[in-house]
């Protein structure tokens, strides 16, 4: 049996700016190595091929993104990958502003090799985030 950790990571970054299934590759990617940390992981591009099926308008998708995000509870904590993302900054950004106890984790070129260790597998580390990072590699607004 696995031994559960409390907290839960939302994996947040680009899905369609880029390579949409590289995109999603690295988001299940992330996932799965916290998955295998045992912590649950919540990973929004899944809901790619359900709104590929049926399309939503995209602010619907970050509705759905946000309502998650708020049922977060303190010590949890939002993944960025890297690469361009309007929505996963807006994620970001509301974690930031409206979420008590939730962080925020940047990914950098040195999470995502652990990522590539602990899976095996290649993982193409686009850019960092464009955003203003303090000296705890976290966001500052």
């Amino acid at each position: 049996m696995k031994n559960w950790k409390t907290e839960c990571k939302y994996i947040a970054g680009p899905i369609t700016h880029g390579n949409t299934i590289e995109n999603i590759h690295r988001a299940i990617m992330v996932g799965e190595f916290y998955y295998l940390q045992g912590y649950v992981s919540y990973v929004p591009h899944l809901f790619y091929r359900w709104e590929e099926m049926y399309p939503k308008p995209y602010e619907d998708l970050i509705h759905i993104g946000m309502s998650i995000l708020s049922r977060f509870k303190a010590g949890d904590e939002l993944v960025r990958l890297p690469g361009y993302s309007p929505g996963a900054d807006r994620e970001v950004e509301y974690v930031l502003k409206e979420l008590d106890g939730i962080d925020v984790k940047i990914m950098t070129s040195i999470d995502c090799e652990e990522v590539e260790e602990c899976l095996g597998e290649s993982f193409e580390y686009i850019s960092p985030v464009p955003d203003k990072l303090n000296k705890n590699n976290s966001l500052t607004v």
